[in-house]
């Protein structure tokens, strides 16, 4: 499980209780892992560290480059945040999230049920959280809701568009969102979908990291399920190159700027 928690309304007491959520978490579930790439602020680090201390199963890390983090997303089972950014990412990889926050600037997620406010409460982040561990139902109807954010064929809609403006062809129908469950409908088979799907992402990893997608494939290999039962992989090509990760992309002033791509 991914867990990010930066911005400065939360410093302070709502800080500390994600962390004293997170603990709790971490003795209710310990088959689970419980991954914090924590900011490098030091009042972020003052409220939340001291909180997850004495846990076996809850390991914390600088903050990661977006490649490294977007991996991190993809072998996660759940999200737990307060970014901005993150709130999209993550749907991308049918992942649910619960935002502890009270209001977000991305409405169109809850609306489509790819996330869901919880805001700072103790009891309300161990309750969320335990529902979707546990709770097959629960997790699949946030895991394949309809992705308000596309569904990776926008390279293809432009380019049509474009075409059109000229007069040498005619638009693509515009993006709507389905479940995933409904991606049959695409004429791609599911695992002929997930191997697309991983070879973009390799491929958007590459980019971001100036490598090949050699290179990078290790990031994003296969999780044998049950998630929660699979090995624990050691630092690897997630430590590398502690960066400002992806959730110091929201412009909050109580955080990092993101690093300028290469």
């Amino acid at each position: 499980m991914l867990v990010t928690a930066h911005r400065r309304e939360s410093w302070g007491e709502p800080m500390r209780a994600i962390g004293r959520a997170v603990a709790r978490l971490a003795e209710k579930h310990p088959e689970v892992l419980f991954v914090l790439p924590v900011h490098r602020n030091p009042k972020v680090r003052e409220d939340l560290l001291p909180q997850i201390e004495g846990h076996g199963n809850v390991i914390w890390c600088d903050p990661l480059e977006y490649g490294a983090f977007c991996a991190l997303i993809d072998r996660s089972d759940v999200v737990l945040t307060d970014s901005g950014g993150v709130q999209e990412e993550a749907p991308a990889l049918s992942k649910p999230v619960l935002v502890m926050r009270d209001n977000t600037e991305r409405p169109e997620a809850v609306a489509f049920g790819v996330a869901e406010l919880v805001g700072t409460d103790e009891d309300r982040i161990v309750e969320r959280v335990s529902t979707l561990l546990t709770d097959e139902a629960a997790y699949t109807a946030m895991a394949q809701a309809a992705n308000p954010y596309g569904d990776g064929h926008a390279c293809k809609r432009i380019l049509a568009a474009t075409a059109a403006l000229f007069g040498r062809g005619v638009p693509l129908p515009e993006f709507e969102p389905v479940p995933t469950s409904s991606k049959e409908s695409l004429m791609i088979s599911p695992t002929l979908l997930s191997a697309r799907r991983r070879r973009c992402a390799l491929a958007a990893i590459a980019v971001c990291l100036g490598s090949s997608i050699a290179s990078v494939g290790p990031l994003l290999r296969p999780r044998p399920p049950p998630a929660s039962q699979a090995p624990v992989a050691g630092p690897g090509p997630l430590a590398a190159k502690p960066a400002g990760g992806a959730q110091a992309n929201d412009a909050d002033p109580g955080q990092e700027p993101a690093p300028a791509p290469p």
